[in-house]
């Protein structure tokens, strides 16, 4: 595609330096590191768990929503552009620098944007926005890294943790302004069961003794 080839000396220029790091140690930790980041699963089974609890059922649907949004967002871009790996081509630099760095399978969906980026840049979205912002930022440097990582892999190009990035922080903002809408309905009907239900409850609850039990 013809898109593609405006960032081709950048994504080319990017993937030789990082096959200028590779050796072992990164090769394993950039492989592992990149499980956390896998279509979003890891975050989502953690969003699942904090949603028990009242303190962090607000980072819990930030978390999920901001991810799910985001990573649909990413499937469209994917079928839409459906973009090769850069290791599609066996006669190319891109095919060794990925042998080198570990041969790594990636999904058949396509390239662009990456998915790891995008579920990394919305997952440090959702941390920003309910975290104290000291500690919220730290989310941007586990994507920024992310991103390294699939690009010194080789199963991405730079241009498509870039998309990746935008995709996650749209994505990201749309999932926020989606869990404050749904606490702020919550809150204009706590006086109804189900809402009140959903506002206060807390798993810690369940292991507490009444009064009378006391």
């Amino acid at each position: 595609m013809q898109f593609f080839s405006l960032f081709s000396s950048l994504d080319y220029g990017w993937a030789k330096l990082m096959s200028g790091l590779q050796n072992g140690f990164l090769n394993g930790f950039f492989k592992y590191y990149s499980v956390l980041f896998d279509k979003g699963l890891i975050i989502l089974a953690a969003a699942i768990a904090l949603v028990l609890f009242k303190r962090t059922r607000r980072l819990a649907l930030n978390m999920a929503l901001c991810v799910m949004v985001a990573f649909a967002i990413s499937l469209v871009l994917k079928t839409s552009f459906d973009r090769p790996r850069p290791f599609a081509d066996t006669a190319s630099d891109y095919y060794t620098w990925w042998v080198a760095a570990g041969s790594n399978k990636a999904s058949n969906t396509g390239s662009f944007p990456s998915g790891h980026a995008t579920v990394a840049f919305s997952f440090a979205v959702a941390l920003i926005v309910s975290l104290n912002k000291k500690y919220g930022w730290i989310g941007f440097l586990f994507a920024f890294l992310a991103g390294v990582a699939r690009t010194y892999l080789m199963v991405h190009y730079l241009s498509d943790v870039l998309m990746g990035l935008v995709v996650g922080l749209v994505g990201g903002a749309l999932g926020a302004l989606l869990t404050r809408s749904l606490f702020d309905l919550a809150d204009k009907h706590k006086d109804k069961k189900f809402f009140a239900f959903c506002l206060d409850f807390s798993v810690v609850n369940l292991f507490k003794k009444s009064p009378d039990e006391q």
